[in-house]
């Protein structure tokens, strides 16, 4: 047999260079760097919102927290042998999540304890990629454990020390622009629920959020709250929770880490479900109007690879579950 019948197959066209460097994988331009470089603009973007709310301090508060985490991360990066790891921005967006989670005037020395706090839980878990809490969410509980009254006083000229929200299950009545246009007492990213929801927009937009977590926490946590608030459709009552207590903030940039929370479409719809209400019923039962979203949105990082796991689908022609039944042909003697 000659090779003159063959017919000749240009490699080029069916097995293009750029496709073979990259099979079997969907690879992207977009390294890690540049999703946590516009994570760290829009948590720039409310930070600024909540400076011009609360004065300097609130931007002494966000400088600390960031730059506190940069520089501790570089130090346990020297001490576990592992170089500098800072590159990727992730150090400066959990920082800058922390700082605006916490109350503007809230001592300095304890906002860098928290960065200290976050940047040690991310690194002990592995570092970017394996954590199994979010780091943010870990200082500002460590905070509250050890100097709540600091972390829950929301003083700040002209605001007193209580929010909106906290006046509300108090038995005040309370109005819900403020708490649209941040002009209320609260915490320094989570005052404005339209700045808020500007951003997440925007990074939504830019493809780097899921919307579908949010969308599920807030659905599924109204539904609570009409069924066992005891104020029906009431939309202040409603509106004051769903823009009160960071509910909001945490469902849209904290919920929605990659690392830890589900990758499928049924796991990130039942996270965000579930978030919702644990969110209510920690409001309603237990009384933690300002940190239920905190406390609940921690446990939910903790059940979110058990959820990828019952929610990932099944492989194409993986092995099933077979019944052999043995017939004995045996004849009798």
């Amino acid at each position: 047999m000659s090779g003159e019948n063959t017919p000749q197959v240009n490699s080029e066209i069916f097995y293009p260079e750029s496709r073979t460097k990259r099979s079997p994988f969907d690879c992207s331009d977009c390294s890690t760097r540049t999703l946590m470089g516009q994570m760290c603009i829009a948590m720039i973007l409310l930070g600024g919102v909540g400076i011009y709310r609360y004065g300097l301090h609130a931007a002494m508060v966000l400088a600390v927290t960031s730059v506190g985490s940069i520089l501790t991360e570089l130090v346990i990066g020297f001490l576990m042998k592992r170089g500098n790891t800072t590159g990727d921005c992730s150090a400066a967006v959990s920082g800058l999540i922390l700082g605006l989670l916490l109350p503007p005037m809230i001592p300095l020395r304890y906002a860098l304890l928290g960065a200290a706090v976050s940047m040690a839980v991310k690194n002990l878990s592995g570092g970017i990629g394996k954590n199994i809490v979010n780091p943010a969410l870990c200082g500002k509980f460590f905070l509250l454990l050890v100097f709540r009254s600091a972390v829950s006083d929301y003083s700040c000229a002209p605001y007193g020390p209580i929010s909106i929200l906290t006046e509300m299950t108090s038995g005040q009545n309370v109005q819900i622009l403020p708490m649209l246009t941040g002009d209320c007492a609260s915490d320094i990213g989570t005052g404005s629920a339209a700045a808020v929801l500007l951003v997440t927009a925007l990074l939504v937009i830019l493809g780097v959020t899921d919307i579908l977590i949010p969308i599920s926490a807030v659905i599924f946590f109204v539904i609570v709250l009409i069924l066992f608030g005891g104020h029906g459709w009431n939309p202040v009552y409603l509106g004051a929770h769903i823009c009160g207590g960071g509910f909001l903030f945490l469902a849209s940039f904290c919920a929605t880490d990659y690392t830890t929370s589900p990758v499928t479409i049924r796991g990130r719809a039942l996270y965000g479900a579930l978030f919702g209400v644990l969110t209510a019923a920690a409001r309603l039962r237990l009384g933690f109007d300002e940190n239920g979203a905190l406390f609940a949105l921690l446990i939910m990082n903790l059940l979110a690879r058990p959820i990828d796991r019952i929610t990932m689908p099944r492989p194409f022609g993986s092995p099933q579950k077979r019944t052999i039944t043995v017939i004995d042909n045996k004849r009798k003697s």
